[in-house]
């Protein structure tokens, strides 16, 4: 972040040693942290419901291999049919390897830890059912892909700080089903990427600090139903983006922390004209960059976050995003200017200005958002009387107006937010209990955060 005032920068660094980061936008494929649970794409408006599962007529779950796990509280899901079909582990015991075998239609485990061995691993793998798999911070080795490799029905494996070596992806290329690879905080490089691209079916691919470059975009390039790409902090620039354009179907894409992507390489990202969510984190792009993103007919998420925007000279371009839902311009520079356009995207339901250079006027520009559900102002420069601007946002489920200077007089427009189910007041004692008390009486489904 740009140098502030000293009294600034002191006053910050108090109030995140006391509560830690303010929430952000947590989307997939685009999260500055490591997460490698969540999905690459946000569901959409309109998608269906899932058909519900066929009856099962095959054997049941083990009944005690089921108590041993509540037992040791792992979280656990069942499907409609009452069968564990969902596992996530904390901390793994041999005996918990064994309940897991006999559990007839278990699809999705997650394990954690360096425990979990190869030995154990190599049990894992008589569970045919698994679609997903997840082994964060083991002790596997190029050995383990070797037998996971054998799983029939593997759909997304992720092994996120895995000692594998480039070669050790080679057994990966005859497991068929396979389509989502997460290789989060792992040691491979360009040679173990040109390796993976023998195989031409990936659907998603997550390179999230390892070790690629420029180098092996090319090959990237050939994977034509390639739809999610994470390449989080990855020392790649225009020239390597502008070899991506074989990626016609690609989807979301994200370079948060990239520290060379600029405006040249949104002029590149602008001939993906699938793309739904472009991640953008600490990148430097500025408010003449936007003019590219302005040419993708389907985006609807945009990262920004402490990038270079101020919105002075993008606001026709974000009006033009028809289709956004979710923007994040959090810990940027943007100011009233930018606002105006923001206002005009109909289609916007999160809206992330926390730490932004924005002030109370820029509220009618909100009241707009028919559609906003999510909105942040923490650390904004907004008066009670401001607020009085999204009476009207019938939609609005969160509002988080931590570090304001709000006060009980505030109350009376919070009270016209009738779909509001969170309100976050950290470190913004303006609105007395009284007045928290009486938002919860005529808001029953209200929680209020204030640590």
């Amino acid at each position: 972040m740009r140098l502030r005032s000293l009294a600034s920068l002191t006053l910050c660094v108090l109030v995140v040693l006391l509560t830690g980061c303010p929430k952000a936008s947590n989307v997939a494929g685009g999260n500055a942290g490591p997460d490698v649970t969540a999905d690459a794409q946000s569901p959409k408006p309109g998608d269906s419901t899932p058909a519900a599962p066929p009856k099962y007529d095959g054997p049941p779950d083990d009944a005690a291999a089921v108590q041993h796990l509540k037992d040791r509280d792992v979280s656990l899901t069942m499907d409609a049919n009452g069968m564990v079909n969902r596992a996530v582990f904390i901390t793994v015991y041999e005996a918990d390897i064994e309940a897991l075998t006999k559990l007839p239609q278990l699809q999705r485990l997650s394990l954690f830890g360096p425990s979990v061995t190869d030995e154990w691993i190599t049990k894992i793998a008589e569970i045919k059912s698994l679609t997903e798999l997840a082994l964060e911070k083991t002790t596997m080795s190029d050995a383990t892909l070797v037998t996971l490799a054998g799983l029939p029905n593997l759909k997304k494996l992720e092994v996120p700080y895995a000692d594998i070596s480039d070669e050790g992806l080679r057994p990966l290329l005859g497991c068929k089903s396979l389509k989502q690879l997460g290789l989060l905080r792992t040691k491979i490089t360009d040679s173990g990427v040109k390796i993976l691209c023998e195989k031409q079916d990936w659907q998603l691919l997550d390179l999230r600090e390892t070790q690629v470059t420029n180098d092996c975009m090319s090959h990237l390039s050939t994977l034509k139903g390639l739809k999610s790409l994470k390449l989080q902090k990855a020392p790649i620039n225009s020239t390597g983006i502008s070899q991506l354009t074989g990626l016609s179907n690609l989807k979301s894409l994200s370079l948060d922390l990239c520290p060379d992507i600029d405006n040249d390489a949104l002029a590149a990202i602008a001939s993906f004209q699938n793309l739904e969510e472009v991640y953008l984190y600490k990148s430097r792009v500025d408010d003449e960059g936007l003019e590219a993103l302005a040419k993708l007919p389907k985006l609807r998420i945009l990262k920004l976050r402490e990038s270079g925007v101020t919105g002075d000279d993008m606001g026709i371009h974000l009006a033009s995003m028809q289709n956004l839902q979710r923007l994040d311009l959090n810990e940027t520079y943007f100011g009233d200017n930018g606002m105006v356009g923001v206002g005009k995207i109909p289609t916007l339901e999160r809206l992330e200005l926390w730490n932004t250079s924005i002030t109370g006027q820029s509220l009618e520009h909100v009241s707009n958002l028919k559609n906003l559900k999510y909105l942040n102002l923490d650390r904004v420069d907004i008066s009670d009387g401001d607020l009085a601007h999204l009476a009207g946002l019938e939609k609005l489920e969160v509002l988080i107006l931590n570090n304001t200077y709000v006060t009980d007089a505030c109350v009376p427009h919070l009270l016209k937010l009738k779909n509001l189910k969170e309100l976050e007041l950290k470190f913004a004692s303006g609105i007395s209990e009284a007045g928290r008390e009486e938002l919860k009486a005529a808001l029953p489904k209200l929680q209020i955060v204030t640590d």
